[in-house]
């Protein structure tokens, strides 16, 4: 079974569970990721995360002493996020620091970073060496990768795809929105990251598949009474399009009450 983790400050996961005993809402588990084991709360259980891919394996439930040496690691890492953020104001490099990790074994601490271009950090990695008396590795990540760790709260009232599910980020043009018929208000789709909003593709190839059959905005088109009309808006879900007789007479018709290219266009879903 698949269950939502909370890592704190390490983002949400579906992570894999096959324990004896099944888990529950709130319960610490120790979950193996990329990073090495991590302790985290479960927040989520559910056959509704059964086709969600996952990105780790919950090994065992969270001993007393697991605990607490997670909340040893967590209160490091922000410590080291305050030395690196300032570090990098010492140095005036065009950069923010976003994140940081310490891999289980506390030998290594990465630390994510966003900026508009490429950095030269060799200087400002030997200088955190020894503030943090361990090896640093800096990684710069782009503003998605960023919001993605960060979370939070989509226009839609729900958690960001990209914390949560999305683990792959496709494209998306101005091209994407056109095909909708969406306002092409760049602020409104927008999403937490700044970038047109990933759930923008979701119903993309539905509206391309529907626009083959549908009459091209603009275009003229024979009623079955035999008045040609202008189409001025199509609505691919309730099925009809929306167009404007020759008088000025603006109407809403099926698709089963015109003449498209010679043939009706009844048999469209």
């Amino acid at each position: 079974m698949n269950v939502k983790v909370d890592f704190e400050g390490h983002g949400k996961a579906i992570c894999k569970c096959e324990l004896l005993v099944p888990p529950a809402v709130d319960d610490f588990v120790v979950c193996i990721r990329r990073i090495g084991e991590e302790v985290g709360r479960i927040i989520d259980v559910g056959k509704h995360l059964s086709n969600l891919p996952n990105e780790g394996n919950i090994v065992r439930y969270a001993t007393t002493q697991d605990i607490l040496r997670w909340q040893e690691i967590r209160e490091r890492e922000i410590a080291s996020l305050e030395i690196a953020k300032k570090r990098v104001e010492h140095f005036n490099l065009p950069m923010k620091i976003v994140d940081v990790e310490i891999d289980t074994e506390e030998s290594k601490i990465r630390l994510f970073f966003v900026a508009d271009e490429r950095i030269d950090f060799r200087e400002l990695v030997r200088d955190l060496a020894k503030h943090l008396h361990t090896r640093v590795d800096l990684r710069q990540i782009g503003v998605r990768d960023y919001a993605t760790r960060l979370g939070g709260i989509g226009p839609c009232g729900r958690e960001t795809c990209c914390s949560t599910f999305l683990k792959e980020f496709k494209p998306v043009t101005l091209q994407v929105v056109r095909d909708q018929n969406l306002n092409l208000n760049t602020q409104k789709l927008s999403g937490l990251c700044g970038r047109l909003m990933c759930c923008m593709t979701y119903e993309w190839q539905f509206y391309k598949e529907s626009a083959a059959v549908f009459p091209v905005i603009g275009s003229m088109v024979t009623t079955n009474d035999g008045e040609e009309v202008e189409v001025i808006s199509t609505h691919i879900y309730q099925n009809k399009i929306t167009v404007k007789k020759s008088s000025g007479v603006i109407k809403t018709l099926s698709l089963s009450e015109i003449i498209c290219d010679n043939r009706i266009c009844s048999h469209v879903r």
